[in-house]
């Protein structure tokens, strides 16, 4: 029988996503969200000692800077939806004889954690997958002790700047052809739908947080202060174009990838090919990376 909660459907649906791609989850290429997360805990200022807590913590890309920014006597706790990525990053962990930092599953809208736990809170990549990201700020800031702060990327994506943006165009078009992806965006657009009912019906604020003005609306409705956001951009290598490739199996496109008609995979993977050998630069793939970045501070 199928759920009728809309919210724990999404939920299901968007950890189904990454436990697939859990094994390679920033593992390819360039390692993107690694060079996010070292900026995001660069741009946190976190301290000898600190406590911090890193929500959606994947494969640690976080977690590893952080604990280099608290040394001996600080302590990061991990947590993270997909039950995979905790279980991978706690074998890390161990792996490297680390035993100031804990990793276990936890929904960021419902963080199993005492009020006024932490100094830190980070989070990248996290808060446009959540279907209540308000709820999810509101924990951040009921976990965080007076005065902590909250640093966070909400989502990443390629700048319209970037040549390689154009090949969304590309996808589109091949995925257009897919009677499956046609599908799937149907029960999609269902949810949505559902989901958007739901919030409603409850009064919960939505804003789209990826932009710059719905973030901080977001982190100002449930008390932030000193609120500071950042746009940058990053550029980032691949090799060639199947490591390409494989990195967009290591993240949420991987979503259609896996459900196309070998065909239209194959004719898609033709196409993408012949766009990204146009693109080379010294024989390697240049993608131009583009988020924003924000910190803020509990009262």
């Amino acid at each position: 029988m199928a759920d009728s909660d809309p919210v724990r459907r999404y939920k299901k649906r968007v950890a189904g996503i990454y436990d697939r791609a859990s094994s390679i989850f920033d593992q390819i290429g360039p390692r993107a969200f690694t060079q996010w997360a070292r900026r995001l805990v660069e741009f946190a200022e976190i301290g000898p000692g600190a406590h911090v807590l890193v929500v959606g913590s994947g494969r640690g890309a976080e977690v590893f800077p952080a604990l280099e920014r608290v040394g001996a006597e600080g302590f990061v706790a991990g947590v993270d939806l997909v039950a995979s990525m905790a279980e991978l990053l706690s074998a890390d962990l161990r792996e490297r004889e680390i035993t100031n930092a804990a990793v276990c599953r936890m929904d960021a809208e419902a963080l199993g954690f005492a009020d006024a736990s932490f100094d830190f809170v980070l989070s990248s990549n996290v808060l446009f997958l959540c279907p209540q990201p308000v709820r999810a700020l509101e924990e951040m800031y009921r976990v965080l002790a007076s005065s902590g702060r909250v640093a966070l990327i909400p989502s990443g994506g390629a700048s319209g700047v970037d040549p390689s943006w154009r090949l969304r165009e590309v996808f589109r078009t091949h995925l257009s052809e897919s009677a499956a992806v046609k599908r799937r965006d149907e029960e999609g657009r269902s949810l949505d739908t559902a989901l958007q009912d739901h919030l409603a019906r409850t009064d919960q604020l939505t804003v789209d947080v990826t932009t710059l003005g719905g973030l901080r609306k977001g982190l100002h409705s449930v008390g932030f202060a000193e609120i500071s956001i950042v746009r940058e951009e990053k550029e980032f290598f691949f090799d060639d174009e199947e490591q390409w490739w494989d990195w967009q199996w290591s993240h949420v496109r991987r979503s259609a990838l896996e459900i196309l008609e070998p065909e239209i995979l194959a004719a898609l993977k033709s196409d993408v090919f012949e766009r990204l050998r146009a693109l080379k630069e010294n024989d390697r793939i240049r993608v131009r990376g583009a988020t924003i970045l924000a910190l803020a501070v509990k009262n």
